[in-house]
């Protein structure tokens, strides 16, 4: 049997055999994966009523080309086909004790498989976070986050981001 070295890869050396990865070589990035991300976030204190979206001032981060965030919006929109991976997380106050329900939103209904029941003690703060995975064969698509609750819910340091994982 011969001797391969540790770092030795057969996957590794099947596939990149006929690579034309030199400094000729051109993408054709209509048949190529092109990963895509963005994070919106708000770090200041918001109340957030019943039925009400969370408020995301900024975009921190929007590569690729595969969503759309227009400043003082509550959302983003998906804007290219494909699987994506979506991120909600926060802290969640209230001055009662109360019980918070929040999802992620796709076209401004709730995804309960996203969904957040947090029970907070009065004055307490609880640190939430959900994610989801959605295929998108339909665009655009508003990506929001809802509060499904019955009662007002103070938010700080919310933070959305979302990130294309792959073609379908």
């Amino acid at each position: 049997m011969p001797f391969f070295p540790l770092f030795w890869n057969p996957f590794f050396e099947n596939n990149n055999r006929n690579c034309h990865c030199g400094p000729t070589a051109t993408r054709n990035f209509a048949t190529t994966f092109v990963p895509s991300a963005i994070e919106l976030n708000n770090q200041t204190e918001q109340t957030v009523n019943a039925g009400d979206e969370v408020d995301f001032a900024q975009s921190n981060l929007n590569t690729g080309v595969s969503f759309t965030y227009t400043a003082g919006n509550n959302f983003f929109e998906i804007v290219s086909n494909g699987v994506y991976a979506i991120n909600f997380s926060a802290n969640l106050t209230s001055q009662d004790a109360t019980t918070a329900n929040f999802a992620i939103a796709v076209d401004d209904t709730a995804n309960l498989t996203s969904q957040i029941v947090q029970t907070i003690s009065a004055q307490a703060s609880e640190n939430v976070k959900t994610q989801l995975f959605i295929k998108v064969t339909y665009v655009p698509v508003k990506i929001s986050v809802l509060n499904n609750g019955n009662t007002a819910v103070n938010v700080t340091y919310a933070n959305l981001s979302a990130v294309k994982i792959g073609e379908f």
